[in-house]
């Protein structure tokens, strides 16, 4: 968590705005601005990459911790591999974010209401919870290794909820985020593999204070679903997520 003490408004709306113009250097808008970014930070991307922007600009609440949901159609006329993802971030209030692709129950369930967003998450029961992409502000793009790419287009990746969590213990006001969350680069040329992605968690983990110690339950991914892989794995990455 980042605590702001003793900077004003005003101090930390300037720091926001040199944030902002530092990023503009590597911000792409289109094929041909993602090919040079991509050149130019040494990714080795193709030259027929395409580049999407996953963002949307909030008014930050004074409230300690406030959590958004945006709704997006991604790119689905055909399957296509994502290749690399990056953060964007405009707001030094951005404690993280994450990107949940919709199955097809819950794509319906997003095209039948009346809005995308943004929402409250506090007033509203997001509809897609498959993990897909994660928001780190200040972090490094995620790259595929180069025989394989995380899929979308496919029938349950039509649409992603992009949930973004802003930390603001100091209650400031005034502040807004023009925009913060993925720049995302895909092909159309797919490559010999998919990336699959799996989630093992403790849904709730209190620990009360004072204690030397504390027995909790473990999180285990049982042998009767391990048996439906196919067969090997390569474990390409990890992390953790705690608050």
């Amino acid at each position: 968590l980042v605590s702001f003490m003793g900077q004003p408004t005003q101090q930390l709306q300037q720091k926001q705005q040199q944030q902002a113009a530092a990023m503009q250097v590597t911000a792409s808008s289109g094929r041909g601005d993602a090919t040079a970014a991509a050149r130019s930070n040494g990714t080795g991307l193709p030259a027929d990459v395409k580049v999407v922007e996953l963002t949307y600009p909030v008014d930050i609440p004074e409230d300690t911790t406030t959590y958004f949901v945006q709704y997006f159609k991604l790119p689905s006329n055909k399957k296509y591999h994502i290749l690399r993802y990056e953060p964007i971030t405009n707001s030094l209030l951005l404690h993280h974010g994450v990107g949940y692709l919709c199955d097809a129950k819950a794509a319906a369930a997003v095209k039948a209401m009346k809005s995308m967003g943004p929402y409250d998450r506090f007033k509203h029961e997001m509809k897609c919870e498959e993990f897909y992409m994660l928001v780190a502000p200040n972090g490094t793009a995620y790259n595929a290794p180069v025989t394989a790419g995380l899929p979308m287009g496919t029938p349950n990746s039509h649409y992603l909820a992009l949930e973004l969590h802003y930390n603001n213990p100091e209650g400031l006001t005034g502040l807004k985020d023009r925009g913060s969350g993925l720049r995302v680069y895909y092909t159309e040329k797919l490559r010999p593999h998919d990336i699959g992605l799996i989630t093992l968690q403790q849904p709730v983990l209190n620990i009360p204070p004072g204690l030397s110690a504390l027995k909790a339950n473990v999180s285990v991914c049982p042998a009767a679903r391990t048996a439906k892989f196919k067969g090997p794995l390569t474990l390409l990455d990890s992390f953790f997520h705690m608050h």
